[in-house]
């Protein structure tokens, strides 16, 4: 398969080649690791009625949406937020936490954050 690899990836496989050859001769442990789902902030129940736009002002990528519609809160889109949490610490009514971080009395919040955006909540 002549040019499969592109030289920039057979540079990278070589120089992995030349950092571990000195540990060819030994037993070598192998991590394993589990790819985690992408990871998002979530906008709970303290905003419904209140949709207080400092957030949308400070998110960097314009994650959150509802600042212009008819929807009782705000919404962060869990595929464009990237976690920097800033529309944590510009929320008054204190509603947007981590994903894994949510009030377990708010988490309808989740399902709900996700359906907006015709997704599925995560498991």
């Amino acid at each position: 398969m002549t040019g499969f690899f592109s030289e920039a990836t057979k540079e990278a496989f070589n120089l992995f080649c030349l950092c571990f050859a000195p540990y060819s001769g030994q037993n070598l442990q192998v991590l394993k690791f589990k790819i985690m789902p992408h990871s998002t902030y979530i906008i709970t129940a303290p905003c419904i009625g209140c949709k207080d736009t400092g957030c949308v002002d400070v998110c960097p990528v314009g994650a959150i949406y509802g600042k212009g519609e008819n929807w009782d809160q705000l919404f962060i889109h869990p595929e464009e937020c990237i976690e920097c949490r800033l529309c944590e610490d510009a929320c008054p009514p204190q509603a947007i936490f981590h994903l894994t971080e949510v009030p377990a009395k708010w988490n309808s919040s989740i399902a709900k954050n996700y359906q907006r955006f015709e997704l599925d909540p995560p498991a």
